[in-house]
């Protein structure tokens, strides 16, 4: 069961448009969404999220639609969104972080507490959850948000390059808590780093010039590049690129 569903889904900022009439679907597991800086992959977040109402099309979120102004505060509580960047107060500490996550999404007041610790713990945290944000480092940031997403079990969890900034070991401690926290809910994972793609996600959207230029397993756009590298090989070149990312350059050189 597809918990987004977009058809000919149409974006603008201004006159300007931004996605030009995408359709897709995102089921269960982790799907990744790929593409260069400037393909809209930030402003289709943004639009999966509520934060921007869609300028034409469908647009269906688990299973309400995106396209009516009652129903967006629904997909808002039942959604939990990490964006690129996000910002909190110089004094928080990381269980003020999270519980106030909670409050934000509805959460009953008499589990928010409950519910705030067993976010931290899902992202191992437990030991710093009195810790000052700003004392924290790259990794453990990142993990202190998307405990503020999760703290409400959201069924769609989007995250917006969340291993920007990490070191290996940091990524890799992350891509193993996305895998973890992909049993119990889909993950959308934005990023432009193919390896996180490749260790993490069953299924792949490319999105290039605000159109879909692939949609299907990662194994698939693997084997697109397969003939390339080959190629090259077979020409004496040096191989430099992975498969996938071959065959990611050759659907975002195709549109």
């Amino acid at each position: 069961m597809a918990v987004v569903e977009a058809r000919e889904l149409e974006q603008r900022r201004g006159t300007r448009k931004i996605l030009h009439g995408v359709s897709f679907s995102v089921g269960a597991g982790v799907t990744g969404l790929l593409g260069p800086n400037g393909a809209g992959k930030t402003t289709l977040l943004e639009t999966l999220t509520t934060l921007l109402p869609p300028s034409s099309g469908s647009l269906v979120v688990l299973g309400v639609d995106a396209g009516e102004r009652r129903t967006r505060q629904e997909i808002r509580r039942r959604t939990g969104f990490l964006p690129q960047n996000f910002g909190y107060p110089s004094n928080f500490r990381v269980i003020d972080l999270v519980e106030y996550a909670a409050w934000s999404k509805g959460v009953p007041r008499g589990r928010i507490s409950e519910l705030a610790h067993e976010a931290i713990r899902d992202v191992d945290l437990a030991e710093v959850e009195k810790r000052p944000l700003r004392a924290l480092s790259g990794g453990m940031l990142r993990r202190a948000g998307i405990a503020s997403a999760i703290v409400h079990r959201p069924p769609l969890l989007i995250l917006d390059e969340p291993t920007v900034g990490l070191d290996p070991q940091q990524r890799t401690q992350f891509r193993e808590l996305v895998l973890s926290l992909s049993a119990r809910t889909s993950v959308l994972l934005s990023t432009h780093l193919t390896e996180d793609i490749s260790v993490v996600c069953e299924s792949v959207l490319v999105l290039n010039e605000g159109r879909i230029a692939f949609d299907g397993s990662v194994r698939r756009l693997s084997e697109l590049g397969h003939g390339e590298a080959a190629q090259a090989a077979a020409h004496g070149d040096r191989v430099t690129q992975t498969a996938l990312e071959r065959g990611y350059d050759k659907v975002v050189t195709s549109v």
